[in-house]
C-alpha cells in the first residue's frame, strides 16, 4: 500500500512540472540576450512564479530551459548535483553579468527613454532597478535607504584618486558616510607627507645648487680636469678637447730639413715651434 502511494505521489508530482512548464510557456518569453534586459526579465520571472503558485522546489528546474544555451550550461557546471533552486539560479546568472551594486547604481542612473517607450514604461524600468540597487546593498529599512544615498553622494564628491581607493574597502559591504569620511581623511594624510618628503628634498638640492654657485673661484675644483675655479658641469674638456692641447695643420715651409722643427703658423695666426708627429700635423 505505501509503495503505491510513493509511485502515485511521484506520478502526480511529474504531471504537475508537466503543468507548470506549459502554463510558464504561455506567459514567460527566453532570457532576452540582452543584458541589460536580464534584471527586467527575472522581475517577469517572480511574477509569473507568483501568480502560478508554483511549488519552491520545482521553481529552478522549471525556469532552467528558459536560459540560453550558453548561460544554462554554466550554471549547471557551477551546481553540486545537476539541481538548483530558483534563488541560486538566479544568483549565479547575476553575478554572471556581473551585476554588482556598482553595476546595477551605474545602470540606474544611465536609463534613458528608448524610442517607441512610454513615460510609464520608463519609470517601471527606473524602479525596477533602483530595487535591484538597494536590493543588492541589502536595504531594508529608511535609515538604511538615507545613509546609503549619503555614502553615494560623498563618494562622487571625491577626487577620483579618493573615491578609488574608498571603494577598495567594500568589498565585502558598502561603508557609511563616516567610515568613507575617515579611509578619505587618511589617504590625504599619506599623499601629504609624501608631497611634503619630496617638495622637502627638491628644497634642499636647489639650495645645495644655489650655494655651489655662490662659491668663491678659488673655492671652485673641477673634478674632469683638476683646475681650479670652475666646477666639472662647466668644464671645455666635456665639451672636446682642452683648445690649449689642439692639432693644428703646418702653414709654414722646413726650415731644417735634417731636424724634426719647424716654423709653424698656427690656425689663430700665430706662430710657434712645433714638432713633428706625422706627416702633415703637429701639435703646438
Amino acid at each position: 500500500f505505501r509503495h503505491g502511494q510513493d509511485a502515485a505521489s511521484a506520478q502526480s508530482g511529474t504531471n504537475g512540472i508537466g503543468e507548470y512548464a506549459k502554463e510558464l510557456r504561455a506567459v514567460l518569453a527566453p532570457m532576452p540576450a540582452n543584458d541589460t534586459m536580464i534584471p527586467a526579465w527575472f522581475k517577469n520571472v517572480d511574477a509569473s512564479l507568483s501568480v502560478l503558485r508554483i511549488p519552491e522546489e520545482m521553481q529552478g528546474a522549471l525556469i532552467l530551459p528558459f536560459l540560453s544555451d550558453a548561460m544554462r550550461t554554466s550554471v549547471i557546471g557551477q551546481s553540486v548535483n545537476g539541481t538548483l533552486s530558483y534563488g541560486e539560479l538566479k544568483e549565479k546568472v547575476l553575478k554572471e553579468f556581473k551585476m554588482t551594486p556598482a553595476e546595477y547604481r551605474r545602470r540606474f542612473l544611465d536609463i534613458k527613454k528608448e524610442a517607441g517607450e512610454s513615460w510609464g514604461q520608463l519609470a517601471a524600468r527606473l524602479e525596477m532597478m533602483f530595487r535591484y540597487y538597494l536590493s543588492s546593498r541589502e536595504v531594508n529599512s529608511f535609515e538604511h535607504l538615507q545613509a546609503l544615498l549619503i555614502a553615494d553622494r560623498l563618494k562622487q564628491l571625491m577626487p577620483p584618486d579618493i573615491r578609488s581607493f574608498v571603494t577598495q574597502g567594500e568589498m565585502k559591504g558598502w561603508l557609511q558616510a563616516k567610515e568613507l569620511a575617515e579611509l578619505a581623511a587618511n589617504f590625504e594624510e599619506s599623499t601629504s607627507h609624501r608631497v611634503s618628503n619630496y617638495q622637502n628634498a627638491m628644497a634642499k638640492e636647489m639650495r645645495h645648487i644655489h650655494r655651489a654657485n655662490n662659491l668663491p673661484l678659488d673655492r671652485m675644483l673641477c673634478y674632469a680636469c683638476g683646475e681650479p675655479g670652475h666646477f666639472q658641469r662647466d668644464c671645455s674638456s666635456r665639451r672636446g678637447m682642452d683648445p690649449r692641447n689642439k692639432v693644428f695643420r703646418i702653414a709654414a715651409k722646413k726650415v731644417d730639413t735634417g731636424a724634426n722643427t719647424f716654423k709653424a703658423r698656427r690656425s689663430d695666426g700665430l706662430e710657434g715651434n712645433s714638432t713633428r708627429w706625422g706627416n702633415t700635423r703637429v701639435r703646438v
